[in-house]
């Protein structure tokens, strides 16, 4: 029996809606291809963003934790202006600071594995690319409780300095 060649979608749009179809199918890892063949070939579209930010939830409600991270990370340097940053911020925030507690924790249905240099680095990053966002000078705290805890004692002093000359009120 002869079966059609489905038509690969061609406008961000499309692309958009068939990867929102497959996820209802729970056919996931062809929905993060669909999304990332739309955010490479039309980054500048308002699907873009969306698609970015489905990408990582996927991957958060996979348990990825890591990917999730980079993937909100991704969102958060290369659309700056998308609704979705402060989530994404937010996300990054939890699974930082979850990280950083010492105990192993669920977030976003993720299991967290205290990692304290994988905290530093989460907070180095919400601190470099959202400031003064809602999780800016908490960041930039817990970016100088992670070094103290890793016995990076230098690198912790200037952090919480960067809390008080930052940060004042």
């Amino acid at each position: 029996e002869y079966e059609h060649p489905r038509q690969t979608p061609q406008t961000p749009e499309e692309l958009y809606k068939s990867a929102l179809a497959l996820r209802e199918q729970g056919k996931l890892e062809q929905v993060v291809g669909e999304l990332r063949s739309l955010v490479r070939a039309y980054p500048l579209s308002p699907q873009a963003p969306e698609a970015q930010y489905l990408v990582a939830g996927i991957y958060a409600d996979l348990g990825k934790t890591d990917r999730a991270v980079k993937e909100f990370q991704k969102l958060v340097r290369d659309f700056p202006q998308s609704d979705k940053v402060d989530q994404s911020v937010k996300s990054l925030f939890d699974v930082g600071t979850s990280c950083l507690s010492g105990e192993k924790q669920k977030v976003l249905g993720m299991a967290i594995i205290p990692s304290l240099p994988k905290a530093a680095n989460i907070f180095k990053f919400i601190v470099d690319t959202a400031p003064y966002g809602a999780y800016g000078d908490q960041s930039q705290y817990n970016l100088g409780v992670a070094y103290r805890k890793m016995g990076r004692y230098q690198e912790a002093v200037e952090a919480f300095q960067n809390v008080i000359d930052d940060y004042p009120y």
